[in-house]
């Protein structure tokens, strides 16, 4: 990896300002770092109820890492924000999940990368015990 990337996987991981952190992000996506450190920013970034969960959709989304399917799971999982609660700059639970659907079902990508991922992924979410929301 060289400086930039790391420099890059260092502001979208570090306490900077979610503004900072958010660009580079994209930046990850955009130029299509993926590796285990990398991995592992985007799922923090994924558990995270900020609009930093917004790009770490993106970033899954344009590259379909086999390493973050347990925190997209996690999120499919995630239970809804009340509507007394305030998503006021923050992600909504309830969007970030059909993202994360939308990432799973979405046709394989022009390089063929994601196919087996979702594959994965699918067989995960069938097997899970199903939850009952009133």
């Amino acid at each position: 990896m060289d400086r930039t990337a790391a420099s890059l996987l260092a502001f979208a991981a570090g306490p900077e300002n979610l503004e900072r952190r958010a660009a580079a992000m994209l930046m990850l996506a955009e130029l299509k770092l993926d590796d285990a450190r990398t991995g592992a920013v985007v799922a923090e970034a994924l558990a995270s109820d900020t609009v930093l969960q917004e790009y770490a959709l993106r970033y899954v989304e344009k590259l379909r890492p086999a390493a973050v399917l347990p925190a997209v799971l996690a999120l499919l999982d995630a239970a809804p924000i009340p509507p007394s609660v305030s998503v006021r700059g923050a992600c909504s639970s309830t969007t970030g999940r059909r993202r994360s659907r939308r990432s799973l079902v979405a046709p394989k990508a022009p390089d063929g990368r994601g196919c087996s991922a979702r594959s994965t992924c699918w067989r995960r979410l069938r097997a899970r015990p199903r939850s009952r929301r009133s």
